[in-house]
Parts: C-alpha cells; structure tokens; sequence
C-alpha cells in the first residue's frame, strides 16, 4: 500500500509532508484502518519499503525566469551519475525506447531520482486534485526514493510506534536525515549553474 501522508490528512496533492505531519497521519491511518477492518496493523506495526524525500521548486517564487518545460529541459541535459540508468519507455509509433517528456526520472538498486513537473500528472479529470491544479503549474518536484536496502539504515536505533519522532537539537531525525540525503544526491548528478 502507497501512504501519501498529506493526502491522508488534508487531501493536499502539491505541498510535502513533513516530518511533524506523521503523529496526525499515524492517527488518521489507525482511525480509517479501524473503519475497515479491526484485523489491519496499526501505523507503528507497518514496515517501509520505500521512502520519498522531496523538496517542491516553485519557479515564480523563486525568480527563476524559465517556464517548467524549460526547466525539465535544462535538467535532462546534465550529467546522469554512472550507477542510474534513465528510465524510458518502448514508443511503438517511434519505434524506440522514449523518457517522459516532463520528469527526468533516475533509478539504481538501491535509489531513484526523479525530476517532474507536478502539473501533467493532474490533467486528467479523475485526478482528485483536478479542481486544483493550477498551484502546481510552476512547480517541480525534486525527489529521492530509497528502497529496502537504504531504509534499515534511516530507522535503525529509532524505537517507538512512529520511527520519525527523535529530536535532535529541535530537529526531527527524519528532517535532519532528509536535509543530508537531498543534498547528497543532488550536488553529484546536477550542475549548480543549471539550477
């Protein structure tokens, strides 16, 4: 199952959780868990198997004076790290292997990367958040996935129902945690005078 915290709790597809949002998704989530079966494991008794950090670049706020596509563009054009592989997608009208024109989406074993444009993926009518989509036109959303063999070390030592609630000079774990991996993964795969 796919957790979204900010969906979970205020139906808000554009804004990123952070780390003080968890004690009210762990709530909701054992609210709506009881509502469907008294059998569902609570929150704290989940594992992960893949956790997003995320930061949103809303490019008018920024004064950043290219448009989205733009700026997909100027971000597909720097260098890919050795170990990630662009992720691409047989078009049988081309007759070859295409990415997606509006996200530059990286994956290893162990790490994704993924650039995209928040706005395309609300076009549709089904999207919940179609109404609404409109604050998300000048955003893109920077991310990094860990999977399974990069999350023992995120939660190892972290005890309790929630695993993201340790301090550390005021600061959540998981922010400090979110604050090292971004910077990490970004400095090495895109050049600073793109951005």
């Amino acid at each position: 199952m796919i957790i979204n915290p900010r969906v979970l709790i205020e139906k808000n597809y554009i804004a990123a959780a952070q780390a003080n949002d968890l004690e009210v998704v762990e709530r909701v989530f054992n609210e709506e868990a009881r509502k469907i079966s008294s059998i569902l494991l609570k929150f704290g008794s989940n594992s992960l198997s893949r956790a997003d950090f995320c930061l949103n670049i809303a490019l008018k706020e920024l004064g950043i004076p290219c448009s989205p596509e733009q700026m997909i563009t100027l971000i597909k054009r720097s260098n890919t790290p050795k170990r990630y592989k662009e992720r691409s997608s047989y078009d049988y009208k081309l007759g070859r292997k295409i990415s997606d024109k509006n996200s530059f989406y990286l994956e290893s074993k162990s790490v994704n990367i993924n650039y995209y444009w928040k706005y395309p993926q609300q076009e549709n009518e089904a999207h919940p958040n179609f109404l609404f989509r409109e604050s998300s036109r000048n955003v893109i959303r920077f991310e990094v996935q860990y999977k399974s063999p990069n999350l023992y070390p995120l939660v190892q030592g972290i005890r309790g129902d929630s695993k993201f609630f340790i301090s550390i000079d005021g600061h959540s774990i998981e922010d400090v945690y979110q604050a090292s991996v971004l910077e990490q993964v970004h400095n090495p795969s895109i050049p600073v005078d793109i951005i």
